[in-house]
């Protein structure tokens, strides 16, 4: 049975130029509400790398009205209510997920967040020790080393090749109250905020709470310019680097998405699922773990930007294996491309996508990133029940159309692991 899609949505805008989107979800038993600033770290010059991600962390301590962090805090978690933020590289969200009865709550402790925080010199040191110990943690994580080098190389000299989203720890060091609060002051404006609110709640008491709590005109730079996807290095580029930590290599794959509105953002997200996102059942799955029994994984991810994004296709394997895992994954991304696609691989993997489609709309949080999505991002969706139609539509030249338009580009191969940086990999011409 199809679930029920299509819901009741309003979009206006404050007076202030705050982006307001109401989505009411009758059935829900609790409301999600989602700020949403183009804020993340391509927005950040040379001498304020990693202050979007300090920020994100800054905002949710304290605030002017509310400066001790636990009292702070307390007015979401003492209804028990959760609350987080995430920065990345074109996007700063801050969320809170509520029961509808203390929706008040939320709206108070996150427009103080957003609009009066605390970006003192206390707040602010505090939660740069903070940021340096995530660093530390992320020293190891060759997923994120991989994916650091794959921008790196995508997109050289740009801010997503300098450093990661955190920065690095003499990026964190150098940081002080000062650049916090002009990062804020330029970015975190209304002309810049998109709010979501999403799940059960009463439209014209939440209008009114809106009103109330993000109304005011907080100031702000109304001529704010935004930044839009860097342009890839289009040649093929193969990096590797000996990492002791890990006797398996971690091979990951990289290919640009240039205009995901245009390819289709359903038809990227069946595409990938399946070529390597649809667990079992998607073709790299079989062939690499399944036929060969080379390696535990095989799998694509697609990390969206603003009108495109990067495909990551990745496996760990042994060093020997290396070069056999290239052909494979070249024969695999030929077969999409040239060979006759099954039906019913292909019915599989758009059944998976609307049944992740419809998931998204159980948690009110993921379900108000969505709709962040559609109103802040160029993927050429109107709401769910349009994602939903265009994806059940998906015909197998769709999907070698997508393939053909992903896999025109040359990609950037990064290899870790141990004793790898002096063996010679074996690129197919397919790649």
């Amino acid at each position: 049975m199809k679930p029920i899609l299509d819901f009741k949505s309003e979009e206006y805008t404050l007076k202030n130029g705050i982006r307001v989107v109401m989505v009411e979800h009758k059935d829900a038993t609790s409301v999600g509400v989602l700020l949403r600033a183009q804020a993340g770290s391509i927005q950040e010059g040379a001498n304020d790398i990693g202050v979007a991600h300090l920020l994100e962390h800054v905002m949710l301590t304290a605030s002017k009205k509310f400066p001790d962090t636990r009292v702070f805090t307390q007015i979401i978690e003492n209804t028990g209510g959760k609350y987080n933020a995430i920065t990345g590289p074109l996007f700063l969200d801050a969320w809170a997920k509520i029961l509808p009865d203390k929706l008040q709550e939320a709206l108070i402790f996150l427009s103080q967040a957003w609009q009066h925080p605390l970006l003192d010199k206390q707040q602010v040191e505090k939660e740069k020790r903070v940021v340096i110990e995530e660093i530390a943690r992320d020293k190891n994580n060759l997923r994120k080393i991989a994916r650091r080098f794959g921008y790196e190389h995508m997109y050289p000299k740009h801010r997503l090749s300098i450093a990661p989203v955190k920065g690095d720890v003499k990026d964190i060091e150098h940081l002080d109250t000062g650049v916090v609060q002009k990062y804020f002051n330029q970015k975190i404006v209304p002309q810049n905020t998109t709010l979501v609110v999403f799940g059960r709640f009463n439209p014209d008491n939440t209008k009114n709470l809106i009103e109330k709590f993000f109304g005011e005109n907080t100031g702000g730079n109304s001529e704010l310019k935004l930044v839009h996807d860097p342009e890839p290095n289009p040649e093929l580029v193969v990096h590797t680097e000996d990492r002791a930590e890990s006797e398996l290599i971690r091979l990951s794959i990289f290919y640009p998405i240039r205009d995901e509105k245009k390819i289709g953002s359903q038809n990227l997200a069946v595409f990938t699922e399946m070529l390597g996102g649809g667990g079992r059942k998607s073709k790299l799955f079989q062939a690499i773990r399944e036929k060969y029994q080379m390696s535990y994984l095989a799998s694509s991810y697609y990390s969206p930007m603003y009108a495109g994004g990067l495909l990551e296709i990745y496996t760990e394997i042994s060093k020997e294996n290396v070069n056999r895992a290239l052909e494979i994954i070249a024969c695999e991304i030929r077969s999409l491309s040239e060979k006759k696609i099954p039906e019913l691989d292909l019915e599989i993997a758009k059944q998976r996508i609307c049944s992740q489609l419809a998931f998204t709309f159980e948690d009110p949080v993921h379900a108000a990133k969505y709709y962040a999505d559609i109103y802040t991002r160029e993927i050429g969706i109107k709401n769910p029940k349009d994602a939903w139609d265009k994806t059940s539509a998906i015909s197998t030249k769709n999907i070698k159309n997508t393939a053909e338009s992903v896999f025109k580009s040359r990609p950037k191969i990064v290899a870790l692991g141990a004793n790898i940086s002096g063996y010679v990999l074996e690129v197919p011409d397919a790649l």
